[in-house]
């Protein structure tokens, strides 16, 4: 099998093109906004597909039916630590205004801050409490809870 044919191939391709390809129509909200790729993912001749490869299936598994990779921190680069796998659902939650790098969405409500997150595309509400961050590490607990079972 060429490294063409490789299931992970085209998501690295196309993570490059939004990055580095002004033409391309997504530019402007990845390369546009200085959104890159880990550099070492960037080698040639094959050398960094393979590195990016071997660390998505070493740390994320093989892709879940229905998913595509997506940047925790949407403001996040394209590197070890900052992907997942998530459904269309979880990455348009994932952009909205509001949401934080870690996916946990807080509103003020009067005087309290509501923390809430989305997961395989159910909403769930953590509480409310007096921080923000109060909020949002409440929302991460629970989220992380659910993750692990």
């Amino acid at each position: 099998m060429t490294l063409r044919q490789r299931p992970l191939y085209n998501t690295l391709r196309g993570a490059k093109e939004r990055c580095y390809n002004p033409n391309h129509a997504a530019y402007p909200r990845y390369g546009g906004k200085g959104v890159r790729v880990y550099a070492p993912w960037l080698e040639e001749k094959g050398k960094g597909f393979l590195l990016f490869e071997s660390w998505i299936n070493s740390n994320l598994g093989p892709k879940p039916e229905g998913c595509t990779l997506d940047r925790i921190d949407s403001e996040g680069n394209y590197e070890p630590g900052n992907l997942r796998w998530s459904t269309a659902s979880e990455q348009n939650y994932n952009r909205k205004k509001g949401w934080t790098k870690n996916r946990n969405w807080t509103r003020k409500l009067g005087n309290m801050w509501c923390g809430r997150f989305h997961l395989n595309g159910k909403e769930y509400y953590a509480g409310s409490f007096s921080t923000r961050e109060e909020a949002q590490a409440a929302s991460e607990k629970m989220r992380a809870k659910l993750l692990l079972g």
